[in-house]
């Protein structure tokens, strides 16, 4: 932290920049001082003139940068409203996929049930028809025995 005390040493990390006063500190005024020197040697260099035609040069820029940031930014709001809106679509049509094929498997679910009632129906109808059949078989036996007898 900086002190208002001028003459109050800050600490320089042992540069050696107060070479008069052979420590490794800088005071408040001696800083103030190179400070000074190095605005007055840019200043020598570079006329008032054309520093301020440099700033309006760079505030032009930064107008510039800033304009195209706002463009920028209002098509990425656009942009993720757009995208909003189809994720939006998409759910939907997820959700009405998702419904048909919810009816799809109810209708699959009902014939697979009619399926296996036919099926069972089917072996109920052979076991049946096996019983009927040796049974009329054993009536054509019996009644060839008769005949056979009769004669």
């Amino acid at each position: 932290m900086i002190s208002d005390d001028v003459n109050e040493p800050l600490s320089n990390q042992g540069d050696g920049m107060n070479q008069s006063s052979g420590s490794n500190y800088i005071t408040k005024k001696e800083l103030k001082e190179t400070t000074q020197e190095l605005f007055d040697k840019i200043e020598s260099r570079v006329s008032k003139k054309e520093f301020r035609s440099e700033m309006k040069r760079v505030d032009s820029s930064i107008e510039m940068l800033v304009t195209q940031v706002s463009k920028n930014t209002l098509e990425i709001k656009t942009l993720r409203g757009d995208m909003d809106d189809r994720f939006l679509e998409i759910d939907n049509r997820f959700a009405e996929m998702n419904s048909k094929f919810h009816m799809v498997l109810t209708a699959i679910d009902g014939l697979s049930g009619q399926i296996k009632d036919m099926s069972t129906e089917k072996a109920a109808g052979e076991h049946t028809f096996r019983r009927h059949e040796n049974r009329l078989n054993n009536h054509e036996t019996h009644l060839e025995k008769l005949d056979h007898k009769n004669r």
